[in-house]
């Protein structure tokens, strides 16, 4: 058996399913830990003798069937040597597979193998097939299967956590990387989450009013073409609007306001060349070059980034203006930049005509 650091490995190799390869394996390795897949059962209300052993294994290929179009390969399996037998299928950021009619039918493929499983002569009274997704997925087909979510997983995770029964560290690894993806969530009521439903509202007026207006005016003058505005709580970056520089197909610049991965939320703006065009480049090593001392820095290729916490900000009397003021600010260099690029741009035509 290849051990799980091989697996990731080979599945960094393609860029295909990565991500849902990623979670397969690491769960894979948290199930086998002690009795962890016996309390995944448990926990999943999936029923098991008392005294049933089990096997996990990963990425199984199954022989194409009469009424298949295709050959199959199941995500994980749960193996019993008494009666228990589970299929889990992970789906994360992808769709459901199709057949040559364009007809969605991964789901009824599995479904099928796992009816016909046998294994030296145990007949699997209990057989369940796992649909395991980010969100929500309505119950499309007549066959029995379950649907359960990355997040109960990772509810699920904690318990073992929390009793420190077999736990490791990869347990812990796995919580923070299904938090890094957005796919935890606890479905409690506490004090601190009430409190916050009750500012909801004047939360979204509060940058409502800084994304709209004069900030929206500033970014559609600046960039010469119109401002797209997105609000949604449910995202990383919940207020943002974003337009595309004109004369230069590939660049956007976005601000926004972004909450992820930090306990305060940060003001944001990212000058972003997503087409790798060398104009843009220069563009965007001009910005660097002068105003690198204002924070400006390269998140990744193609991404020039300023930032600051919210934090900052509270410290002033009037917070909202000051947010503003900082981002106008940065329009400013962004505006300053495009002007000084063009000068000379345009005196070098004039020098070589």
């Amino acid at each position: 058996m290849q051990s799980l650091f091989s697996k990731l490995f080979t599945i960094a190799k393609s860029e295909k399913n990565r991500i849902e390869d990623f979670l397969t394996e690491i769960l894979t390795h948290c199930l086998r830990q002690g009795n962890n897949t016996t309390l995944f059962l448990q926990y999943f209300k999936i029923f098991f003798d008392r005294d049933e052993t089990f096997e996990v294994l990963t990425q199984v290929s199954k022989p194409k069937l009469d009424a298949h179009d295709d050959s199959s390969k199941i995500d994980l399996i749960i193996s019993g040597n008494k009666k228990t037998m589970v299929y889990l299928e992970n789906k994360v950021g992808s769709t459901e597979g199709t057949n040559k009619e364009g007809e969605r039918d991964q789901l009824r493929k599995y479904y099928d193998h796992l009816m016909r499983e046998t294994k030296r002569g145990i007949k699997y009274e209990s057989k369940t097939l796992l649909y395991v997704t980010h969100d929500y997925e309505p119950h499309r087909y007549k066959f029995e299967y379950r649907r359960i979510r990355w997040f109960e997983i990772c509810n699920f995770l904690k318990t073992i956590t929390s009793t420190d029964q077999n736990f490791d560290n990869f347990h812990l690894e796995l919580i923070n990387y299904l938090k890094d993806l957005n796919m935890d969530f606890e479905p409690k009521l506490t004090p601190e989450l009430l409190l916050a439903t009750n500012q909801i509202r004047k939360v979204h007026k509060f940058f409502s009013e800084l994304f709209t207006g004069l900030l929206k005016e500033r970014l559609e003058k600046v960039l010469g073409s119109p401002v797209q505005t997105s609000f949604d709580s449910s995202k990383d970056t919940p207020f943002k609007i974003k337009a595309n520089l004109q004369n230069y197909d590939g660049a956007t610049v976005f601000l926004y306001i972004d909450v992820k991965d930090t306990d305060f939320p940060y003001a944001k703006i990212l000058f972003e060349d997503w087409k790798g065009i060398n104009e843009i480049k220069f563009l965007q090593q001009k910005l660097l070059q002068t105003y690198s001392n204002n924070g400006w820095y390269e998140e990744y290729e193609g991404g020039i980034v300023n930032k600051e916490s919210l934090t900052t900000f509270t410290k002033s009397e009037d917070h909202l203006n000051e947010i503003r003021k900082y981002f106008l600010d940065r329009l400013d260099e962004i505006e300053a930049t495009i002007g000084l690029v063009a000068s000379k741009h345009s005196t070098n035509e004039q020098s070589n005509t």
